[in-house]
């Protein structure tokens, strides 16, 4: 543990807002404080971290403060459970093909800049809860009950703004068809599948999701990550194939799926630069549980534009190896996590 470290809590504005010139203007000062404040010799370690309405900036030495840092231990941190009394009763429950899910986006739904929340619930109906909680009081969230919202059989929710109006729309993740809700403010959603030409299958478990902005399209390119096929025996296919959707040639609507073969029962998926190259890359972390070991594994796609996609375990023209060389295999998917996923403070919300 660092000695001497101080946190600053900052108003939610700044996880809630895409704009990097507001955190400068807004709070840029108060962090430098902070960090002058902490006066350490060098190795200055800051962290940002994202919960339900607030952003905290960690500022900790990884080398010994100087003598007039504060000496005694800050206390442990407490909390407290107050589920039912800000108002939400909800339970995400089902039989043993729900095991894998449950998850809640934290988003602004009416513009007030408080985090109101959806919750998947399995075989129960998802809940839109708007975030009615007085600023510096107790926390309070109504539940806005709709048929639109209230879908059944959501394993998970990811907040995104699709067509970049400003308002946040969800990609709702189900047992079933997965469902695009365009927001309409005001904790309002329409069914948008149709509108954006989704076609989304009806009999696929879908338990993970990312998205990325390829180029200057309109539309973002989303990825699905499908889980176990209940009809399937065969050992080499036990999982629902994974999707890459992307916009179709008139940018207002999405072409038809991808399949990622092979697939094996998505954990998470993360798009990223891992290369600093400017290609958002597809990073799948798998559940070892569905696949043999002679032929699963983590798996990273090769997402170039205009391009079909491809793993970047298929050996390159010229190359004897059918795996980038590095670490093998089996010892790369044990320190895996079991999940990964992108809270970014910029974004227009989280979702775990």
């Amino acid at each position: 543990m660092y000695r001497g470290v101080t946190l600053t809590l900052l108003p939610v504005e700044i996880c809630a807002s895409p704009s990097r010139s507001a955190w400068s203007d807004r709070h840029f000062g108060s962090i430098r404080a902070t960090i002058d404040a902490v006066r350490v010799r060098r190795s200055l370690t800051v962290g940002t971290v994202a919960i339900l309405g607030v952003c905290g900036v960690v500022v900790g030495s990884s080398d010994v403060p100087s003598a007039r840092a504060p000496s005694a231990a800050l206390g442990a941190p407490r909390f407290v459970d107050e589920t039912a009394a800000a108002g939400i009763d909800h339970v995400y429950g089902g039989g043993f093909e729900y095991a894998v899910g449950g998850g809640v986006a934290a988003f602004d739904c009416d513009g007030d800049r408080k985090p109101d929340l959806y919750l998947a619930g399995g075989a129960n109906a998802a809940a839109l809860y708007r975030n009615d909680s007085p600023v510096g009081g107790a926390l309070h969230f109504t539940r806005v009950r709709d048929a639109v919202t209230d879908l059944l059989g959501a394993s998970g929710a990811y907040p995104i703004d699709i067509d970049s109006d400003g308002i946040t729309d969800l990609v709702v993740l189900r047992h079933g068809e997965n469902v695009l809700l365009r927001g309409l403010g005001n904790c309002r959603f329409e069914r948008a599948n149709e509108r954006w030409g989704l076609s989304a299958a009806a009999s696929t478990v879908t338990t993970a999701f990312s998205a990325t902005w390829e180029a200057a399209a309109t539309l973002p390119t989303l990825a699905f990550g499908n889980y176990v096929d209940p009809a399937s025996d065969d050992p080499h296919h036990l999982c629902f194939d994974n999707q890459l959707v992307r916009p179709s040639s008139s940018g207002t609507s999405y072409a038809r799926p991808t399949p990622l073969t092979p697939s094996w029962c998505a954990l998470s998926m993360l798009f990223s630069d891992w290369s600093r190259s400017g290609r958002m890359d597809l990073r799948v972390s798998n559940d070892a549980h569905y696949y043999l070991a002679t032929e699963g594994q983590e798996q990273l796609w090769r997402i170039a534009k205009d391009s079909a996609p491809t793993l970047f375990t298929a050996a390159p023209p010229g190359r004897v190896t059918s795996r980038p060389p590095g670490p093998d295999v089996a010892s790369t998917t044990r320190r895996m996590p079991l999940a990964i996923g992108s809270t970014p403070c910029h974004g227009f919300g989280i979702s775990v």
